[in-house]
């Protein structure tokens, strides 16, 4: 679907474990094809720019969070890799963070607090019916 519209995907996942619960949320961001060999280099530069780094195997260290054992950050990079980060207790980690990231590399930054990127109610209707439409094709139920 996003190869028709000359773009790949990133996806990234957020699981935070907390006193108070937990907050867990995955976005899927279109990235244009002439960036998607950048995707990988900019989640490990701004990670180390902000002390966040990269599992070596991000199989190994999902499977150390299952259940509920610990919280990570993951991103989908368009090659089919993995990228996994274990947040560490008491050390702060932005949700934010691969937002800020692909912001950053889409050039983008009016993006970043997704609060403003809110659309009116009629507005919100016609986007989804167009990604309805853009979708038909790929829909596995039909």
């Amino acid at each position: 679907m996003y190869a028709n519209h000359g773009s790949t995907i990133v996806a990234f996942e957020v699981g935070r474990l907390s006193a108070k619960g937990g907050h867990a949320h995955v976005q899927a961001v279109p990235v244009p094809l002439k960036l998607k060999d950048k995707v990988e280099e900019a989640f490990r530069a701004e990670g180390l720019l902000l002390g966040i780094d990269f599992e070596e195997d991000p199989d190994a260290a999902l499977d150390a969070c299952a259940g509920g054992r610990g919280s990570y950050f993951r991103v989908d990079l368009p090659n089919g890799r993995k990228m996994v980060h274990l947040m560490k207790d008491h050390v702060p980690f932005s949700i934010q963070f691969g937002r800020q990231v692909l912001v950053s590399l889409l050039n983008m930054p009016d993006r970043l607090d997704w609060k403003a990127c809110t659309l009116a109610e009629d507005e919100d209707r016609a986007d989804a019916q167009a990604f309805k439409a853009a979708f038909l094709p790929f829909d596995p139920t039909l």
